[in-house]
């Protein structure tokens, strides 16, 4: 007797209320955010490293970026807050990065005050 295989029928709002249930969307993407911006910039400045190539360095920025992230989510208004800011600097940077493309498959000098305001903007 063969089994008939069901069916899944992918629903984004049901995928959406699957991400909020299981807290994916109230820790886990501040907990990402948070950790990526501490890493990014330990990594940057050298702080906790000796050299460029530092491995001990590189994994001790990677273990306070780890506890500032977990130590940040147990902030529940710092959490609101990200997830207000998050949607609106998504279209802020996706708007950037379009008008940066378009400058350059036409070959167009991109002009420093964007050039620099794109740059301050990402760092």
């Amino acid at each position: 007797m063969i089994n008939q295989i069901p069916q899944i029928n992918f629903n984004p709002a049901n995928f959406n209320q699957l991400l909020s249930q299981y807290g994916f969307i109230d820790f886990v993407l501040p907990f990402l955010l948070i950790f990526s911006l501490v890493f990014m910039i330990l990594e940057l400045s050298n702080l906790l490293k000796v050299s460029p190539d530092d491995d001990v360095g590189r994994k001790l920025n990677a273990l306070f970026s780890f506890g500032f992230a977990l130590l940040s989510i147990y902030n529940q208004n710092l959490v609101r807050w990200l997830l207000s800011f998050i949607p609106s600097a998504t279209i802020a940077i996706i708007g950037f990065t379009l008008i940066v493309i378009v400058l350059a498959i036409t070959n167009k000098k991109i002009p420093s005050w964007l050039r620099a305001f794109f740059l301050h903007f990402l760092l």
